[in-house]
């Protein structure tokens, strides 16, 4: 149901973006409501936080209680009848596989270790490494998408520039840092044998709307985009022919993530580096003009 998420999660950034100059902003409000509860009811980790990340956002843009109330009541029916066909279904108005006692049947793959939803971390060092682990280890989920270390780093930049659309960003950063939180908590094993962190699939939408942000008032930063995106096809390819699910990470994987960090700072020094023209005008590589013979700033 991830990729589910993430088709919410697009249309309600959407409508959050265009509420501060709607003329209607009510149908706004109830239709992010109804995605927040559908995305509730989809995911248990990134749905829950989607919802307080809207709620955040809809009051600070509107900044009456009314809207909130009107939020809830459009994603009330999708909440609703997702803990009553938890409890239909296995008696409990938590998901059933939440529950160890429905793991131990004959021939269980399942040991209960496995399960999602409470503190399984030895101490709060081997926290902070998992929680890290998640974001650039072996399954790290960011340079399984490299674009998104350019909206990692133009996070706060494209929040000062945002402009009306401040508070959808904000939303966005609020949910990516929680569900990434939430699901280092409460987790042990990285999502299990995938490819990447699955659970994090639905936050390419938060991170792409960071992104748009960010280049659209930094264009001088599309040559950084257009390298991460090139790294970003060698894995997608192979991801594509060793599937998915997987227990082993990428043939080269590690070198990739190498040539993908070098070829990058190597951009950015040159970029920074000062060229000469015939004329005797310095110029960076991103096109600024220097007066001849001033040292590069």
């Amino acid at each position: 149901l991830d990729p589910g998420t993430k088709s919410f999660s697009e249309k309600l950034f959407v409508g959050l973006w265009k509420l501060p100059t709607a003329a209607r902003p009510v149908r706004l409000i109830v239709g992010s409501g109804a995605l927040a509860g559908f995305a509730y009811a989809a995911d248990a980790a990134a749905g829950p936080t989607m919802c307080f990340a809207t709620g955040v956002a809809v009051y600070g843009m509107t900044r009456r209680p009314m809207s909130l109330i009107v939020l809830a009541l459009a994603a009330t029916p999708a909440v609703v009848a997702h803990h009553a066909l938890n409890y239909a279904v296995g008696g409990s108005l938590a998901p059933a596989n939440a529950n160890a006692a429905y793991l131990t049947y004959e021939g269980s793959p399942f040991s209960g270790a496995e399960i999602t939803g409470a503190w399984r971390h030895e101490s709060p060092v081997h926290f902070v490494r998992y929680a890290f682990d998640m974001l650039i280890g072996k399954q790290g989920f960011l340079f399984h998408a490299p674009v998104l270390l350019l909206a990692l780093a133009g996070t706060f930049e494209a929040l000062k520039r945002a402009g009306t659309g401040t508070w959808a960003l904000r939303a966005a950063v609020m949910w990516c840092f929680s569900t990434w939180l939430l699901a280092a908590l409460t987790s042990s094993n990285r999502s299990g044998a995938c490819l990447s962190i699955r659970w994090f699939l639905p936050l390419l939408a938060a991170g792409f709307l960071i992104l748009s942000v960010f280049l659209r008032d930094r264009p001088d930063l599309r040559p950084d985009f257009r390298l991460l995106a090139g790294w970003g096809v060698p894995i997608a390819i192979l991801s594509a022919i060793y599937g998915l699910w997987t227990p082993h990470m990428l043939p080269g994987y590690w070198g990739l993530v190498a040539g993908l960090l070098v070829s990058w700072a190597v951009l950015r020094c040159r970029l920074r580096k000062p060229h000469v023209d015939h004329d005797g005008a310095a110029r960076t590589f991103s096109g600024s003009a220097k007066i001849a013979g001033t040292p590069p700033v």
